[in-house]
């Protein structure tokens, strides 16, 4: 059974009395590998051919990394499973 994850609203303001530490840079730099990966095979199998597209993903992929920080605990790229896609989803609405 996946442990029990707390669901944060939209507001990603981070605390500022929070020690984010060098953990938070090696999550983030796990969620900006598998964007530009991504990205890169969808350029070279010709999917992605508008800037405009790029930018609206890399927009949804932000707040989705914004919402795994926020997350107690946060969940990094690896981590993620369908019900934390599922609990982002819905927190969008």
């Amino acid at each position: 059974m996946p442990a029990t994850r707390l669901v944060h609203s939209n507001d990603f303001t981070p605390d500022l009395f929070v020690d984010e530490g060098p953990g938070r840079a090696s999550l983030l730099a796990g969620f900006e590998r598998a964007f530009e990966a991504w990205l890169s095979r969808e350029r070279s199998l010709g999917v992605l051919r508008r800037e405009s597209s790029e930018g609206a993903y890399r927009d949804l992929w932000q707040r989705l990394v914004r919402w795994s920080l926020s997350q107690t605990p946060p969940i990094a790229f690896e981590d993620l499973r369908a019900f934390d896609l599922e609990l982002f989803l819905r927190s969008r609405h």
